[in-house]
């Protein structure tokens, strides 16, 4: 029964009493033409459809969130601990959820050729990386790991829009961090070169051994089940961040100790060294 499978099932409720008993429906191998063949191609889904379907989960996930909000600052009237508590926890996942859409809509647009990165735009990616660890430490740190974010001293600024980096770097953090052990040490680092930025972060020691083709299986695991774990899996948030990486002139490389993103200096910031 190992493999690829899909699924179409719908909720089944007992008649007599109403309660959920659980999913009834059809499970088949996916023909040649519906397998995995890029990022967006999910479940044979194409890129337009795909982007429909994001726009349709979008609208009831930003519905929740703000119905959870308003429990949480009890704006409609006062609320029990326990039900603000509920809320934030709503909250925390729907902003989770909604992250995951934002990733799918982006593939869906680099595959129709929607998404153009803005190169005439700079941004901090020093104060980014800063920024976007001290986001991921509480949580790492309640799973026992050490996130340590090494000395960087100057780094240019790179040739791309800010919310485009901080979500290269953030997703890649977080793939990277998700499956790590409790115990373990990530490092993060920036390192500026002549003509790039780079910005690096250890690979934890689960992924020990496994290769580049591996890592970058749409479907690979394993994944965690925590907060910043990657909704759509390892192999899918690497090759995302690769293609936007691509996209804004720079790559993503994976090394047996660490992930690189590489990103283009700011022309005005570039240093052209002798031959």
């Amino acid at each position: 029964a190992g493999g690829d499978w899909l699924i179409s099932a719908a909720p089944l409720f007992n008649p007599h009493d109403g309660r959920f008993c659980g999913y009834r429906g059809d499970a088949r191998r996916p023909r040649a033409d519906e397998r995995v063949g890029g990022p967006s191609q999910v479940g044979g889904i194409g890129p337009d459809s795909l982007r429909q379907l994001v726009h349709e989960l979008r609208t009831p996930l930003n519905a929740i969130q703000g119905f959870a909000e308003m429990i949480d600052k009890q704006m409609l009237g006062p609320a029990a601990h326990r039900y603000r508590e509920r809320a934030r926890v709503i909250m925390g996942e729907a902003e989770r959820l909604v992250a995951m859409v934002d990733d799918l809509d982006t593939t869906a647009r680099l595959d129709t050729g929607r998404l153009e990165a803005d190169s005439s735009v700079d941004a901090d990616i020093a104060a980014i990386t800063a920024r976007v660890a001290a986001q991921h430490r509480p949580t790492l740190a309640a799973r026992g790991i050490d996130l340590l974010l090494t000395d960087t001293g100057f780094a240019a600024p790179v040739a791309a829009a800010a919310p485009l980096v901080e979500r290269m770097i953030a997703r890649l953090l977080a793939a990277a961090t998700a499956v790590a052990t409790p115990g373990e040490k990530m490092t993060v680092h920036v390192e500026a070169r002549a003509r790039d930025v780079v910005f690096s972060v250890s690979r934890p020691d689960i992924l020990a051994g496994r290769d580049e083709a591996a890592l970058l299986d749409p479907g690979y695991g394993p994944d965690g089940d925590w907060p910043d774990a990657p909704l759509l899996g390892l192999g899918f948030t690497l090759r995302l961040v690769a293609r936007l990486a691509s996209q804004a002139g720079g790559s993503l490389a994976i090394m047996p100790d660490r992930f690189a993103l590489s990103l283009p200096v700011a022309a005005a910031h570039a240093v052209v060294r002798p031959a």
